[in-house]
């Protein structure tokens, strides 16, 4: 019988979420702690260990059958990637943060400005809908705080632990796509 082959972030909220949903589905495995493959015992299913950012490649090669992965990655990764439900766990929100000192009256002040984001292609296309010109500079983890004392903004999918960091830095952050988390449509301060 051919087994099942499932991708899950390595770790992370989403890997604690997904572990919980295959254990609540009955589904039994050894120990996965730094393990890239698990064989599960009672169900033809192999589970991988990935890096977050590979999953999207891996899924779209065929190297793994289905995955567990956020909908900001599928986004993200352009790549031709379905659907099949949303499990409505790991929510984040995309938001925009800005400095304390800018004076902020609405998207039109975004123009012409640098973004700093690990997300260029989510952040392209919200531009590209809002008729933004702005100058996209692509950097990965913390070193976002590097930027924002240099007057920067950057756009990320915010969770509490960073929100809470950033307001440090910033008066506010906005949401630019509810599509993660609840709440209505739109932009807002």
């Amino acid at each position: 019988m051919k087994k099942i082959n499932l991708a899950i972030q390595k770790s992370g909220r989403l890997n604690k979420e997904s572990i919980l949903l295959l254990e609540k589905a009955g589904i039994k495995f050894d120990n996965f702690k730094d393990q890239l493959k698990v064989d599960c015992q009672n169900f033809p299913l192999n589970i991988y260990f990935l890096r977050n950012s590979d999953i999207p490649r891996y899924l779209s090669d065929g190297v793994v059958d289905i995955a567990i992965i956020g909908q900001n990655l599928i986004q993200e990764s352009e790549l031709n990637i379905d659907e099949i439900m949303n499990l409505n766990f790991s929510r984040c929100r995309v938001s925009i943060a800005i400095p304390l000192n800018m004076k902020y009256s609405g998207l039109k002040d975004l123009n012409n400005l640098k973004i700093a984001t690990s997300y260029p292609n989510t952040l392209k296309k919200f531009l590209s809908n809002n008729n933004l010109n702005c100058e996209i500079h692509k950097i990965n983890g913390f070193i976002k705080l590097q930027f924002l004392s240099k007057m920067w903004i950057f756009m990320d999918f915010m969770q509490f632990f960073f929100l809470k960091m950033a307001l440090k830095f910033f008066l506010r952050t906005f949401s630019i796509h509810y599509g993660y988390s609840k709440g209505p449509p739109g932009h807002r301060l």
